[in-house]
């Protein structure tokens, strides 16, 4: 079979996956919506799933899941179908060209082991993501679904209302959140390199003094914010006790609103130990070579770390930054702790407010909406970061990534 033929047999199956695919698509949305429109199916569904008999009687479980659920089952199977069938074209293409040189073993066993991935990065959180994305247009909460009432269609009624309703104020949880990220990322990212710089040298107990860095790191969450929440308290705190010995005045550092982002920001910048030994593993791969002709051509320290270590650390530099955006985009731990979103508003996170709206009060329509405008927002900042990040990262060798 000539080459041209070979290509147009191509071009039609993939034709065919690319229907597949669309065709599950469809079937997936098909079956989020038909969940949301039979709130009365999920209360079937969970009394049976706690009722013993329904344990006991598996093939009448079994067929209930499978009606319940075949318009996401099928569409599922298609997807993978459609995704399978083009790895599959992709890798036959390879090698089918004349010139591929490409190792086909290597790259079959790489898709192979990213199988797992895609399915729990489909079903875990595309999935879901999608369905929240649809009740944010309905009126579901939880007391309609006890009801069994089917949600109504309501547009964009919750994404007007989250802007629009001042009781609400998500402009401010949006202004907070970003400032707490921003401002966390920074201090996180230079406080973490600073401490990595001076453990990377020869020095005595420096060993004990990394895990001593790292422990705050693996502490438990929650209990380090109550800790951090008696050392700081107005009265009888051990930090305001340090500075009026020191004939300075109190702070009140967490029922203020001008120093209660800042004093969460110390106690985020305090537990990145995780930064630091990433930082670490960096400082330790930078070629000791480039180190020792620079130092022989007579360039100090700063000029060797600013011109030498800087560059080789940089895609460090980027996972840093890019790990605690995320992780400082879903801080939650200090509001539901200490804060409560005080004083006023002004630690009123984006995910304490969907705590707020989700579990606390029931309104799962309202909660879906703000958490896909939450994802935009952490979808925009990462991508500023990668947008941006082709202009200062340094791979040795000067190959693109």
């Amino acid at each position: 079979m000539s080459k041209n033929n070979i290509l147009r047999i191509v071009g039609t199956v993939r034709l065919f996956c690319l229907v597949f695919i669309a065709t599950g698509a469809v079937l997936c949305t098909m079956q989020i919506t038909s969940l949301i429109n039979q709130s009365q199916a999920f209360a079937e569904y969970h009394r049976a799933m706690i009722d013993w008999s329904f344990a006991i009687d598996f093939s009448t479980g079994f067929n209930y899941v499978v009606d319940l659920y075949k318009n996401g089952i099928l569409g599922t199977v298609l997807l993978l179908v459609g995704l399978g069938a083009l790895i599959w074209l992709r890798l036959r293409k390879q090698k089918w060209r004349i010139d591929a040189g490409v190792a086909l073993k290597e790259q079959r066993a790489a898709y192979i082991f990213l199988i797992p991935a895609f399915l729990g990065l489909t079903f875990i959180t595309y999935l879901p993501l999608i369905a929240a994305l649809f009740v944010g247009f309905t009126d579901m909460t939880v007391f309609s679904m006890n009801r069994g009432d089917a949600p109504n269609f309501v547009g964009l009624e919750n994404f007007i209302n989250i802007f629009a309703n001042p009781s609400i104020n998500f402009l401010n949880s949006i202004f907070v959140t970003v400032y707490f990220a921003l401002f966390s990322v920074v201090s996180s990212v230079a406080y973490s390199l600073f401490i990595a710089v001076l453990l990377n040298r020869k020095m005595p107990g420096r060993t004990f003094l990394r895990a001593v860095f790292y422990i705050p790191y693996i502490l438990p969450a929650a209990a380090t914010m109550i800790s951090w929440h008696f050392l700081l308290r107005f009265e009888g705190g051990l930090v305001n006790y340090l500075l009026v010995s020191m004939g300075l005045e109190r702070v009140n550092f967490l029922a203020s609103a001008g120093t209660v982002i800042p004093s969460l920001v110390m106690i985020a910048v305090w537990a990145s130990g995780n930064l630091i030994v990433i930082f670490l593993a960096g400082l330790q791969n930078v070629p000791r070579t480039y180190l020792e002709a620079a130092e022989v051509d007579g360039a100090n320290f700063w000029q060797r770390f600013w011109r030498i270590t800087i560059p080789c650390i940089t895609p460090i530099i980027f996972f840093n930054m890019l790990m605690a955006l995320v992780v400082s985009l879903q801080v939650v731990v200090p509001a539901l702790t200490i804060t409560r979103g005080g004083p006023g508003q002004s630690s009123m996170f984006m995910t304490f407010l969907l705590y707020h709206f989700g579990p606390r009060t029931g309104d799962f329509a309202m909660a879906s909406a703000m958490s896909f405008v939450f994802f935009i927002i952490s979808a925009i900042l990462a991508a500023v970061i990668f947008l941006t990040s082709k202009k200062w990262i340094f791979y040795e060798g000067g190959d693109d990534r």
